[in-house]
């Protein structure tokens, strides 16, 4: 057994992971911390919370090679983070992951936080060496859930916050005419697109989605280069380089203002109070469209005829969601469509009469996307590719023009089953092209080919996939201690990943099997945890299973690559027999080959398939399917 591995990654310059007991590394040049330029960003504000993001860019000509900021509130508490390993309750210190603590020149990384507010949200003072000599800033790009009020009143300001719902096409065009205002400024970044007021297009006829090699974007007040085609943060990862800091000026302040603050991987969702606000911008915008395009009929996203499979929160004219394979499904007769969602974060498959017809790919904010049709009456299934580690999205209903008609839906399937877990379930980097995949995941991401959705519909069952990449039954991956504060567990009911004020109501959905494979991000990095508390861990989400939908089949499922995994599951399931438990199934199924691996040693899909394959023999056989 490897030990101590973090503190020798993080000493060394080493990145890797076990595989099948052995450590795979690779070794990275180590040199002095370099200073970089610390941010603090609020994305979002409700009544009783909000998240904020906390970018780190490295200004010098070095690599910074490991990282920790530390913070204090006067009132506000951190409820979840993510993307680095925190310690203390205030102050707390953030240190990075395995994965993030190498920053290079002119490049950033970030990581997100959710927090609960007692009185007004704070924007803290941030240290750290890693801080110290550069420059340390704190903003605010949220609009709370009072902000909507004041949104007419000064549409710039309204424009400032990526994670409003109201990121409409009214949104957008103010944010283009704050960029012209600031062009007759002298600084950097005259006349130079706002995040995420895109550069470029996938083809001609399209909407601008990307940056191009060479283009440039301002985030926040600095300047960056895209190195290729990309359509991340700026800054967030290696796509992008730093160019400078744009001059603050007066012209150019509305500028930094409408920049988005919430990274790629920061999940940023509509509170109660803002799906009002939502609610509110998606039907003024929807108006616009219709008037602009003439015929035509807006259909919401809770008309009758409209069905979700998975877990999502309804408002008025809004449907949000964040776990992977959220599916959206209906009948129509049109000889063409337009999907509305407000996202930027996620990418959708859409599957027409059962074929694959197109990909979505979001830009950030409210936006349209056209779907061709053939007039007669189709099916079209729309599914969410991605998890909750890339945020939120919000399905704002249909576009249908003159004549088009939703028609009634067959009936689902009747059976049910409920996966929990981790990036397995999810569908990590399973249509990735090799084994590194140059920290680009969301391309290669796509949940509906996860080994827990083909292991569905193999069931001929509906699913639900409650699961988050890196997370453990205990530990999560990385973590510097035997135990998370935030395993897997911790969200199992919630809605939204990332909403702990909000809870799923378990009666709306009854499985009649659950199937939890976690244990990877437990054991797959050192220090390991105990038996007894791996198992303490299993036990307890058991136990929430059963007191959300009463005793019922429940399979714990492990692989070759961890035998530990599958050793500790045969203790909990025994556990659960002595206690009068005896629906507890433990199955192991075998880990694909390195041929069929993609991105970070995760499963391709014709691996996720052997692995479906596998499962489900082993529950026909229990539940007689």
């Amino acid at each position: 057994m490897i030990r101590n591995i973090k503190n020798l990654i993080k000493s060394k310059g080493l990145v890797g992971r076990v595989i099948n007991g052995a450590f795979v590394c690779a070794a990275l040049s180590v040199t002095p911390s370099a200073l970089a330029d610390c941010k603090y960003i609020v994305s979002n504000q409700w009544d009783s919370g909000f998240t904020a993001s906390i970018v780190i860019s490295n200004t010098g000509s070095t690599p910074v090679n490991g990282w920790s900021v530390s913070w204090q509130y006067a009132n506000n508490q951190v409820t979840s983070l993510w993307n680095a390993e925190v310690e203390g309750t205030n102050p707390y210190t953030a240190s990075n992951l395995v994965w993030n603590g190498t920053i290079a020149p002119q490049a950033s990384v970030s990581f997100g936080l959710q927090g609960s507010l007692n009185g007004a949200v704070e924007i803290p003072e941030l240290s750290g060496d890693v801080c110290s000599g550069g420059s340390t800033s704190s903003s605010s790009s949220s609009s709370s859930s009072s902000s909507s009020s004041s949104s007419s009143s000064s549409t710039s300001s309204s424009s400032s916050s990526s994670s409003s719902s109201s990121s409409s096409s009214s949104s957008s065009s103010s944010s283009s005419s704050s960029s012209s205002s600031s062009s007759g400024s002298s600084n950097a970044c005259s006349g130079v697109n706002i995040y995420p007021d895109w550069t470029a297009k996938d083809w001609a006829g399209g909407a601008s989605n990307h940056a191009a090699a060479g283009d440039r974007m301002v985030y926040g007040n600095g300047l960056y280069q895209a190195k290729w085609y990309t359509n991340s943060l700026p800054g967030s990862d290696s796509s992008w380089a730093y160019v400078g800091s744009c001059d603050s000026t007066s012209s150019s302040s509305s500028s930094s203002s409408s920049s988005s603050s919430s990274s790629s991987s920061s999940s940023t969702s509509s509170s109660s109070s803002s799906s009002t606000t939502s609610s509110s911008s998606s039907s003024s915008s929807s108006s616009s469209s219709s008037s602009s395009s003439g015929a035509g009929q807006v259909i919401s996203p809770n008309d009758d005829n409209i069905r979700y499979v998975g877990r999502v929160v309804s408002s008025l004219d809004t449907v949000s969601y964040d776990w992977a394979n959220i599916q959206i499904e209906f009948r129509v007769q049109a000889p063409a469509l337009e999907l509305v969602f407000n996202d930027g974060r996620n990418d959708y498959n859409v599957f027409v009469d059962g074929a694959l017809k197109q990909t979505i790919t979001t830009d950030w904010g409210e936006h349209s996307y056209a779907l061709e049709l053939d007039g007669s009456a189709q099916h079209v299934l729309v599914t969410k590719r991605t998890g909750p580690n890339f945020g939120s999205g919000e399905f704002l209903g249909l576009k249908l023009p003159e004549g088009g008609e939703l028609l009634s839906l067959p009936e689902l399937p009747a059976r049910k089953v409920e996966f929990i877990g981790d990036s397995h379930t999810v569908g990590y980097g399973n249509e990735g092209t090799g084994l590194d995949c140059g920290g680009v995941y969301r391309p290669y991401e796509n949940s509906y080919l996860s080994f827990a959705a083909i292991a569905g519909r193999s069931l001929n069952a509906q699913s639900h996939l409650i699961a988050i990449s890196g997370k453990g039954a205990v530990r999560n991956y990385g973590a510097g201690s035997t135990t998370s504060e935030d395993p897997m567990p911790i969200y199992y009911n919630r809605p939204l990943s990332t909403r702990p004020d909000l809870s799923w109501d378990f009666s709306a959905w009854i499985p009649d099997a659950v199937v939890i494979k976690l244990g990877t991000n437990d054991y797959s990095t050192e220090p390991s945890p105990s038996e007894a508390e791996f198992v303490g861990g299993l036990t307890g989400l058991i136990e929430q299973v059963n007191n959300a939908y009463g005793f019922l089949p429940i399979f714990l499922v492990s692989d070759t690559a961890l035998p530990v995994v599958n050793q500790h599951m045969k203790v909990a399931a025994a556990q659960q027999a002595s206690a009068g438990n005896d629906q507890v199934y433990v199955v192991n199924v075998t880990y694909p080959p390195q041929a069929q691996l993609g991105c970070d040693w995760h499963p391709l899909v014709v691996g996720a398939e052997s692995m479906a394959e596998e499962l489900v023999n082993a529950m026909q056989a229990t539940l007689g399917w």
